[in-house]
């Protein structure tokens, strides 16, 4: 198992991201908004022959034994339009351009870091419904294994969307994990929509292990506004998560209190995101359970996360 500074902290944020913060971000679109009470739908849909280029950033802060620690990543990539699968399902090519990795210990200067997951270079085709749920994720990564996990990685660059229409000022709010009403797109109740598999079992979106754990608590949500960001129309959402997570791995849990807010610009005319920003506070245990005596130790740990994907044409 790859962990970042010896635990696996750094593995439940990116479930929560994924479980709770970015693929459940409820936001709408299809037709442009013109005043603000007027009602839309947002609905991802990409047109043939437009490239969407975004910049992103990916920065993850720790105290481990007094120590602080950061790491960095930066990632430029390309969105377009593959092919129309059917009615409400297109696959849409994600190419990774470029990426890099730094890391900071303590005081001391960031240096360049060999990161175990190399995107630079690779395509991966996604297919993805109109409400802006990933069906399917297909090609290679390098520390990234294939299924789930690749579908997982791939997330950040989508939002889910609703099948509601919203205005300015509408509220919402989910439920972590999500109750066994909710279905697929395409009508069909499958584990990955859900916040957790029935088994409770979750996969690391980079090492593809799976893990027994749970999260819980609630994400509201608020249409701030309608407005324009350089040229486009989007629909500006702000959200708050207060969460409680738990893991097991390798003989080691984990227990968090988390907390989240974030904001996601996504165009009304397209669905596709424009801009977003999100920040993750976890705070917690790292709970050691000895194989021979049985005796348990806690290691106190708080870790942050700072995101933030641009488009830059």
């Amino acid at each position: 198992m790859r962990t970042f500074l010896g635990i696996p902290a750094e593995i439940l944020i990116r479930r929560v991201l994924i479980a709770g913060l970015i693929s459940a971000a409820t936001v709408y679109g299809g037709a442009a908004a013109g005043a603000d009470k007027e009602e839309t739908t947002l609905r991802f849909s990409l047109r043939e022959g437009e490239i969407l280029e975004y910049k992103s950033s990916r920065r993850i802060e720790m105290n481990w034994h007094g120590i602080q620690f950061a790491r960095v990543s930066n990632i430029k990539s390309e969105l377009s339009l593959d092919k129309q699968l059917e009615e409400g399902l297109q696959r849409v090519a994600l190419k990774f351009t470029e990426r890099t990795d730094r890391m900071q210990r303590g005081s001391g200067e960031f240096e360049d870091f060999d990161g175990p997951v190399k995107p630079e270079g690779k395509t991966v085709r996604v297919d993805i419904y109109e409400n802006g749920k990933v069906k399917d994720a297909i090609g290679f990564i390098i520390g990234v294994k294939k299924g789930d996990p690749l579908k997982d990685y791939v997330e950040r660059w989508f939002f889910r969307l609703p099948d509601g229409p919203v205005t300015k000022g509408s509220v919402w709010t989910r439920t972590i994990p999500e109750d066994d009403t909710e279905k697929a797109a395409d009508g069909e109740q499958t584990p990955e929509n859900k916040g957790e598999t029935p088994e409770g079992k979750q996969a690391d979106a980079e090492s593809g292990e799976e893990t027994e754990s749970y999260m819980r608590g609630t994400i509201n949500y608020e249409l701030e506004k309608f407005e324009k960001k350089d040229g486009i129309m989007v629909a500006v959402i702000k959200y708050k998560a207060e969460l409680e997570a738990r893991q097991i791995m390798d003989g080691a849990v984990t227990e968090s209190d988390i907390k989240s807010e974030g904001e996601a610009k996504v165009a009304v005319d397209g669905g596709y995101v424009v801009e977003s920003k999100l920040s993750v506070e976890m705070k917690g245990d790292v709970i050691n359970i000895d194989d021979f005596t049985g005796k348990e130790t806690r290691e106190a740990f708080v870790q942050t996360l700072y995101t933030e994907i641009k488009l830059e044409k």
